[in-house]
């Protein structure tokens, strides 16, 4: 269960400015989460191998914007995790938990930034292919970093679905589906085709972004 701080009148007024700065970065986040899928390149041949795909979506002028929202999206979430630790006290469970996240949201906006600034090693994985540098920075960025800030995003959507910290029990299985499916897809895109279908779906992350921020900004002190 989760515990408001209520030691005085100036710090239950400064608890309450970080709740609603949580907010309006979840918002934030949501939104531009929900750009970012629509924006990012496809490949649109539809034939040749993951390397092949790769190039022509790094060649794609759309790469570099749809993943400048993302590093907003992610570095947004990071935010929202902050201010809601410093406006909430929390029980020691989900206080570990928003730590995880927090460390996790960190680490996927630092790894944001080499995953949007990759199109400057197109030529290089034209000519290298799955042995480059920055053919192997992207399997592994989005095998793992990325798939890994999708489960912690999930264990918030729980967490504070459960706890009703950060949205509630209703909304909850909206950002669980939708952080789930993004977490499964990034980690076996560079590898098979198989789960590609789940990147739309993903977009329920954004909705469920856009409500919890919304909630947060309505939560009473």
């Amino acid at each position: 269960m989760t515990v408001t701080t209520h030691a005085s009148p100036t710090s239950s007024v400064r608890s309450h400015g970080r709740l609603r700065t949580a907010g309006i970065l979840l918002i934030v986040a949501g939104i531009t989460f929900f750009l970012y899928g629509p924006l990012h390149p496809q490949s649109d041949s539809g034939e040749g191998s993951k390397v092949d795909a790769l190039i022509e979506m790094l060649e794609n002028p759309m790469w570099v914007p749809a993943h400048v929202l993302a590093l907003i999206s992610y570095a947004c979430f990071a935010a929202a995790v902050w201010a809601i630790r410093k406006g909430f006290a929390f029980a020691p469970v989900m206080h570990r938990v928003t730590g995880v996240v927090l460390a996790f949201g960190v680490a996927g906006t630092i790894a944001m930034i080499p995953h949007a600034l990759a199109s400057t090693g197109a030529d290089a994985v034209r000519a290298g292919g799955e042995d480059t540098f920055w053919y192997q920075l992207m399997t592994w960025n989005e095998s793992i970093v990325n798939s890994a800030w999708a489960l912690s995003i999930a264990a918030l959507v729980v967490a504070g679905g459960l706890t009703r910290a950060v949205g509630n029990r209703i909304i909850m299985p909206i950002g669980l589906v939708g952080a789930l499916a993004y977490a499964v897809a990034l980690a076996t895109v560079p590898f098979i085709d198989t789960f590609d279908p789940l990147f739309p779906v993903s977009g329920l992350l954004a909705v469920w972004g856009v409500i919890a921020g919304i909630m947060m900004l309505v939560r009473r002190s």
